[in-house]
């Protein structure tokens, strides 16, 4: 199985490489924090509140892990040019999103999409 990476390696560039995996940067989350943070059936809610909160859009994805069932993604790889805030908000929008999950000690990686590489 892939893992998760902090930086996107050779040959996933969608503009060098035609055939690029598709990766999604951001935060996992496993199901204990999803119930922890939704205590309810739908994450909308939630996914509405952080991008609220962080003035940001974000995704649901479903990453390639076995640690984590869903993950809350800023941009993909495909998408990184369009999606991707200034350095600054974006390290102000991850600060947040790791606050209100409770994930203060985890990075936001790239991760491999299950839909597309699983």
């Amino acid at each position: 199985m892939r893992g998760p990476m902090f930086e996107l390696r050779e040959g996933c560039d969608p503009k060098r490489y035609r055939d690029a995996p598709i990766l999604h940067f951001g935060f996992g989350i496993n199901e204990e924090q999803i119930y922890r943070v939704a205590a309810a059936s739908s994450l909308l809610p939630v996914k509405r509140h952080l991008e609220k909160v962080a003035n940001a859009r974000l995704h649901f994805r479903i990453p390639v892990s076995y640690e984590f069932e869903l993950m809350f993604a800023l941009y993909s790889n495909y998408s990184i040019e369009d999606e991707q805030y200034e350095d600054e908000h974006e390290q102000e929008v991850l600060r947040i999103i790791q606050s209100e999950l409770g994930i203060e000690q985890q990075p936001p990686l790239w991760y491999w999409d299950r839909s597309n590489n699983g």
